[in-house]
């Protein structure tokens, strides 16, 4: 990876695939009145969903998506009515577009066009009672006050793609039913998910510790990851427990357990990171140091190049740039990498910069771009 100081350049390539956006998760009989429809994109292409439209039983347009909305692969788009970001859990995702959907309790159903074109459908009730296209296949029985309908496959048979759970709208996460048998009754058990493989797979946050939250199915239930015991505690009327994901935590297989319950293996990934104290360096004849650390959770070697440095009437070679690694002997910065060490997760060097003013023809300032890199 590389961090280049002064220009960051963000080239993405779209491709379309409609097919692989489908609704999510809808919850049309909250218990505060506030209804969502959950989008999202399972294919592995970004999608323009602009212009798209939800429909309802009262509206054809009950929401419509605005213009230059493009969902990457594995993104989710929340459609919620007004008053969702006051009532939401912490834990749950900001709306995307806030609209007053019109969605009934019972004998209904929604949709997803892209202009004529039904791009999915969800009906939960008597099909015979509901309007044509708001359903595919059979529609789902129905939830109850407070539940929403989540979808676990894609066969297009509403009755078997949907399960009554909690309602949960994750950001990047990618939400898991799992059957779980405690005490003798089923129960459902989400964990995160950060990748589209097999399994569950966890990304350590680059430079500092992340919160997984884990909805348990009540309070004060052990569990165990990675040596550590936490205990399910209510937040937001929600049992859950709050799993530490140390960012140097070593790539490979853990096992997240739920006492005398049930074991899952979750991996997790390798992460590359590194960590700047500044974005922008002044350098003179007298060294200036800045520090960059390894953010990530396996090690890296560093590598340091910079740019010509641009004046108004002239410019200076990258080699008038002079660096030090650790109070080591300064050499001349070139064009072309070069390597400054390795360093281990949670670990950092001291880089320190300085003008060979020697290399200097002309009185001015100069402006030009120091990369640092990890390989």
């Amino acid at each position: 990876m590389k961090k280049v100081i002064a220009m960051c350049v963000l080239l993405a390539l779209l491709s379309w695939q409609a097919q692989a956006v489908k609704i999510s998760q809808v919850l049309y009989w909250p218990a505060d009145n506030i209804e969502a429809v959950e989008l999202s994109n399972d294919g592995k292409s970004a999608v323009d969903v602009s212009g798209w439209v939800i429909a309802t039983e009262t509206s054809g347009t009950d929401a419509v998506i605005p213009a230059e909305t493009v969902l990457k692969p594995g993104q989710r788009y929340v459609i919620a009515d007004p008053g969702w970001e006051e009532s939401r859990p912490v834990h749950w995702a900001s709306a995307d577009l806030i609209e007053t959907l019109t969605l009934a309790n019972s004998d209904a159903g929604v949709a997803l066009l892209n202009g004529t074109q039904s791009v999915d459908a969800v009906g939960w009730g008597d099909a015979a009672a509901i309007d044509e296209g708001l359903y595919r296949g059979t529609p789902h029985q129905g939830s109850q006050e407070g539940q929403s309908l989540v979808r676990v496959s894609s066969t297009d048979n509403n009755s078997e793609d949907f399960v009554v759970a909690p309602p949960l709208f994750l950001s990047d996460e990618v939400l898991v039913i799992a059957q779980v048998d405690m005490s003798g009754q089923a129960v459902n058990l989400s964990l995160p998910d950060d990748d589209s493989a097999p399994g569950v797979q966890w990304i350590p946050f680059p430079g500092e510790n992340r919160t997984i939250s884990i909805e348990a199915p009540r309070e004060n239930m052990t569990a165990t990851f990675n040596g550590v015991s936490y205990r399910s505690v209510k937040e937001n009327q929600t049992p859950q427990w709050k799993v530490i994901l140390e960012y140097t935590t070593v790539p490979g297989e853990y096992v997240f357990e739920v006492v005398e319950r049930a074991t899952y293996v979750v991996e997790v990934l390798s992460l590359k990171g590194l960590s700047l104290e500044t974005m922008t360096v002044a350098v003179t004849d007298t060294p200036t140091t800045m520090t960059v650390a390894n953010a990530g959770n396996v090690p890296v070697d560093l590598e340091l190049s910079a740019s010509t440095l641009q004046g108004v009437n002239a410019s200076l070679p990258s080699a008038a740039l002079e660096f030090s690694v650790d109070g080591a002997q300064f050499a001349a910065l070139m064009s072309a990498p070069s390597g400054i060490g390795q360093v281990l997760p949670g670990q950092h060097k001291v880089v320190s910069l300085r003008l060979d003013v020697g290399a200097v023809q002309t009185s001015g300032t100069y402006v030009g771009s120091l990369a640092v890199g990890a390989r």
